[in-house]
């Protein structure tokens, strides 16, 4: 039987710990965009159309977003956590303003 080095069942473990849905690993990406495939707009990789492929890889990408967007939201409920830091934007005043003043 072989034996595993050190460095083999961390990349594994870590690699499997990581979310499908939202991980951003390869692996993690391509599984993703398979499942999108396959589970939301029933097709196989074999039947799927360029627009198949196209949407799995739009799902994928949404769901990352959306994971990201919902843990920003979690932030904010956290009172340890200022708001300002999450609404800090900069806003940048064009010449187009001087006409209307």
């Amino acid at each position: 039987m072989a034996k595993k080095t050190g460095k083999n069942s961390t990349s594994t473990a870590a690699e499997s710990s990581e979310n499908a849905r939202t991980g951003t690993s390869i692996a993690s990406l391509k599984q993703a965009v398979l499942d999108n495939l396959y589970y939301v707009q029933g097709r196989t990789p074999q039947l799927a159309t360029r627009n198949d492929w196209y949407m799995a890889v739009a799902y994928s990408v949404r769901d990352r977003m959306l994971g990201r967007f919902m843990t920003a939201l979690q932030g904010l409920s956290n009172p340890k956590v200022k708001i300002a830091s999450y609404l800090s934007a900069e806003f940048l005043m064009g010449p187009h303003l001087g006409t209307i003043c």
